[in-house]
Protein backbone atom coordinates (compact mmCIF):
# COMPACT_ATOMS: atom_id res chain seq x y z
CA UNK A 1 0.00 0.00 0.00
CA UNK A 2 1.36 3.59 -0.71
CA UNK A 3 -0.85 5.81 1.52
CA UNK A 4 -2.07 5.23 4.91
CA UNK A 5 -5.42 7.46 6.56
CA UNK A 6 -4.00 10.87 7.69
CA UNK A 7 -1.93 11.12 4.36
CA UNK A 8 -1.58 13.86 1.80
CA UNK A 9 -1.32 12.53 -1.46
CA UNK A 10 -1.44 13.68 -4.93
CA UNK A 11 -2.84 11.54 -7.87
CA UNK A 12 -0.86 10.11 -10.26
CA UNK A 13 -3.46 8.56 -12.73
CA UNK A 14 -7.11 9.40 -13.02
CA UNK A 15 -10.53 8.59 -15.32
CA UNK A 16 -10.56 12.17 -15.96
CA UNK A 17 -6.72 14.01 -16.87
CA UNK A 18 -7.58 16.84 -15.15
CA UNK A 19 -7.56 15.59 -12.05
CA UNK A 20 -3.84 14.21 -12.18
CA UNK A 21 -1.67 16.06 -9.67
CA UNK A 22 -4.36 16.81 -7.04
CA UNK A 23 -3.55 16.84 -3.66
CA UNK A 24 -6.44 14.55 -1.73
CA UNK A 25 -6.21 13.66 2.50
CA UNK A 26 -6.76 10.24 2.34
CA UNK A 27 -9.41 9.21 4.93
CA UNK A 28 -10.08 5.76 7.03
CA UNK A 29 -12.39 4.54 4.75
CA UNK A 30 -11.20 1.61 2.55
CA UNK A 31 -13.17 -0.62 -0.26
CA UNK A 32 -12.49 -2.65 -3.55
CA UNK A 33 -13.88 -0.18 -6.08
CA UNK A 34 -13.40 -1.45 -9.49
CA UNK A 35 -10.97 -4.42 -8.73
CA UNK A 36 -8.69 -2.21 -7.29
CA UNK A 37 -7.70 -1.52 -3.91
CA UNK A 38 -9.08 2.00 -3.12
CA UNK A 39 -9.04 4.97 -0.39
CA UNK A 40 -11.97 6.79 0.01
CA UNK A 41 -10.38 11.00 -0.31
CA UNK A 42 -10.77 14.34 0.44
CA UNK A 43 -10.33 16.74 -2.51
CA UNK A 44 -7.73 19.35 -1.13
CA UNK A 45 -8.76 22.59 -2.74
CA UNK A 46 -11.29 23.11 -5.73
CA UNK A 47 -13.64 20.19 -5.84
CA UNK A 48 -12.26 17.39 -8.54
CA UNK A 49 -13.20 17.94 -12.10
CA UNK A 50 -16.24 15.96 -13.65
CA UNK A 51 -16.16 13.23 -15.68
CA UNK A 52 -18.03 10.36 -17.31
CA UNK A 53 -16.15 6.88 -17.04
CA UNK A 54 -16.96 4.30 -20.03
CA UNK A 55 -15.70 1.29 -20.55
CA UNK A 56 -16.14 -1.13 -24.01
CA UNK A 57 -18.86 1.99 -25.18
CA UNK A 58 -20.71 1.65 -21.94
CA UNK A 59 -21.21 4.83 -19.57
CA UNK A 60 -20.35 3.36 -15.93
CA UNK A 61 -19.85 6.29 -14.27
CA UNK A 62 -20.85 10.15 -14.05
CA UNK A 63 -18.63 12.15 -11.70
CA UNK A 64 -20.34 15.46 -10.83
CA UNK A 65 -17.86 18.26 -8.76
CA UNK A 66 -17.46 16.71 -5.23
CA UNK A 67 -15.28 17.12 -2.17
CA UNK A 68 -14.56 13.58 -2.08
CA UNK A 69 -13.64 10.90 -3.95
CA UNK A 70 -12.91 6.61 -3.88
CA UNK A 71 -9.01 6.47 -5.82
CA UNK A 72 -7.31 3.40 -6.05
CA UNK A 73 -3.94 3.53 -3.62
CA UNK A 74 -2.09 2.75 -6.72
CA UNK A 75 -2.89 5.91 -8.33
CA UNK A 76 -1.81 8.04 -5.24
CA UNK A 77 1.64 9.18 -4.12
CA UNK A 78 1.89 10.44 -0.40
CA UNK A 79 3.94 13.50 0.39
CA UNK A 80 6.06 13.24 2.76
CA UNK A 81 8.07 15.94 4.62
CA UNK A 82 10.08 16.85 7.37
CA UNK A 83 9.02 15.27 10.59
CA UNK A 84 7.88 17.37 12.78
CA UNK A 85 9.08 17.37 16.69
CA UNK A 86 8.38 19.03 19.86
CA UNK A 87 11.84 18.77 20.69
CA UNK A 88 13.76 21.64 21.64
CA UNK A 89 17.62 21.47 22.21
CA UNK A 90 19.33 24.13 23.89
CA UNK A 91 22.57 23.42 22.25
CA UNK A 92 24.32 23.24 19.36
CA UNK A 93 26.65 20.08 18.62
CA UNK A 94 29.75 20.80 18.01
Amino acid sequence: MNCKPGDLAFITRAYCVENIGRIVEVLPQFEVVMDMPSWNTRIVGDAASPCVIEINGGVIARLEHDTYAWCPDAWMRPISGVPVTDDVHDEVPA
